[in-house]
């Protein structure tokens, strides 16, 4: 692979590319251990992309034996660096117990931390949380807004989600969100 001597020289990018190929099989053979060796290597110089990589493998079990704590290690690291995905991941490690305490105010500052960096399954997660007042103060409208937003991207489920937290608000609220959450949206793309 072109990004070998580059990786062998030490620089994290290359190495989290080469730890991508070995995860993929692209242009390789597939071989989970050889990327996590990568990725290790670029996770030890701070590259959020290769943190989050090994969170997943240990996460879901993939190379790997499940190992909930060790995840949650490599999120927190990516989590740090900003990484959306992380932040979600870490959240609902916290927000179920998994490899760390059950915290629901971890939980809520993680996920509204990658909901404002547009990350959808989160808006939906923190939309949640606002709705049941779990871990962040109980506030449908920002509920409702959260979900909005996360219902804009795409995310999956968010339109049952937005028909109930929308019984408990009026329409004139509804219809003001709904302004608010188009406006944000159309500005982050």
């Amino acid at each position: 692979a072109k990004w070998r001597p580059a990786a062998d020289a030490g620089v994290s990018n290359a190495q989290h590319g080469l730890g991508w190929l070995y995860e993929k099989g692209l242009g390789v053979a597939q071989d989970y251990k050889i990327s996590a060796s990568w990725y290790l290597k670029a996770a030890a110089q701070g590259h959020g992309g290769a943190q989050l990589n090994l969170g997943n493998f240990y996460d879901n079990g993939k190379g790997f034996a499940k190992d909930y704590q060790i995840a949650a290690g490599f999120f927190a690291q990516a989590a740090k660096n900003n990484i959306a995905e992380a932040q979600n991941n870490l959240a609902q490690m916290y927000q179920l117990g998994q490899g760390v305490e059950q915290d629901f105010e971890a939980a809520a500052t993680l996920f509204l931390a990658a909901a404002r960096q547009n990350y959808a399954p989160a808006q939906n997660a923190i939309g949640l949380l606002y709705f049941k007042g779990q871990g962040i103060e109980q506030d449908a409208e920002q509920a409702y807004s959260w979900i909005s937003l996360a219902a804009l991207n795409g995310q999956p489920g968010t339109e049952h989600n937005l028909t109930f937290v929308a019984s408990f608000l009026e329409k004139k609220q509804i219809d003001k969100i709904d302004g608010e959450a188009a406006e944000w949206h159309q500005a982050q793309i």
